[in-house]
């Protein structure tokens, strides 16, 4: 979906830490409906008490090759030189000295979102959702490297189960916007793809940035637009390129219109038509349109109110 992008973003914010798939380390919440758990980690992650989470620092120290820690930049610029970025006590006091604490994750439903914000009250948390068109998602999850993570879980290219679980989602977003304008926010991947600087002011401007930072307008620079070297640039963090979020947005957004048969997506629109319509995506009649023309033409605001007043 671009979640790690919109992550990397958020971290360039200033005074921010982030946390990159901290759930990663347990079974898989999302699937074994076991939400205890990772709302506790959460609670922990969010309050800079890391230490006290044992299974999450072993996990970390045992898979240094998923470069969790390493994804956070600042993080792991400091922590390096210290030769403590596998400390709890360390990593607390680090989080501590931040007022923004940034967790990413895909490992949670939105639906849990709620009960979040009802158990923690006083952390001022703020619910970013990001949605993407499920047709670039699907069509993105048989790509290589994420092909080789779905090949683990069979759902996840599943079109049945996964705009399922986007429409039972939808539900959750109409009462969150409801009830909690203020702290919830839907994030559309194809808008900050194709205008990344209005999104992104719209979005710092959520988070209370009066503007976006120039640290934030840096990053966009160099992130949104193919640039010389990339690649090298990429690996001198640890990162394999294949995960990079150096992209040339406004083509990665939209891809999937000329890589997808039309067959194939006539039948991700008939399967996700409820998601599409939620989201302000329409649907391709024909295979000219499908190459020609962008796929929305809603306000994500606009389309989700009209979706909830009839939902």
């Amino acid at each position: 979906t671009g979640s790690s992008f919109v992550g990397d973003l958020l971290q360039s914010l200033p005074n921010s830490f982030y946390h990159f798939e901290p759930l990663h380390f347990l079974s898989n919440p999302v699937l074994n409906d076991s939400f205890v758990e990772a709302r506790s980690v959460l609670d922990k992650v969010f309050r800079c008490n890391v230490s006290s989470i044992e299974d999450f620092l072993k996990w970390q120290r045992k898979n240094k090759g998923y470069m969790k820690f390493k994804r956070s930049f600042n993080y792991w610029k400091e922590c390096s030189r210290k030769n403590a970025c596998y400390n709890g006590s360390y990593i607390d006091a680090y989080c501590r000295r931040h007022n923004m604490i940034i967790a990413k994750t895909i490992r949670i439903k939105l639906s849990d979102a709620i009960e979040i914000f009802n158990t923690h009250p006083h952390l001022n948390l703020k619910i970013i959702y990001l949605a993407r068109d499920p047709r670039g998602s699907i069509n993105s999850r048989t790509k290589f490297p994420v092909s080789q993570w779905c090949k683990r879980d069979p759902m996840c290219i599943n079109p049945n189960y996964f705009c399922s679980a986007l429409s039972e989602d939808l539900k959750t977003v109409c009462t969150l916007s409801k009830e909690r304008p203020e702290d919830f926010m839907v994030l559309r991947y194809e808008d900050l793809s194709l205008d990344p600087f209005g999104t992104t002011s719209r979005l710092v401007q959520f988070l209370g940035f009066q503007s976006i930072p120039p640290e934030t307008e840096t990053f966009l620079s160099t992130h949104t637009s193919v640039i010389g070297n990339v690649r090298d640039k990429y690996r001198t963090q640890g990162v394999d390129y294949p995960y990079s979020t150096f992209r040339n947005s406004s083509i990665t957004a939209t891809s999937w219109r000329l890589q997808m048969s039309f067959k194939r997506v006539a039948l991700l629109q008939t399967t996700c038509q409820t998601a599409l319509t939620g989201l302000g995506f329409y649907s391709y009649s024909t295979v000219a349109s499908l190459r020609s023309n962008v796929n929305f033409d809603t306000n994500v605001d606009d389309a989700i109110r009209a979706f909830c007043s009839g939902n």
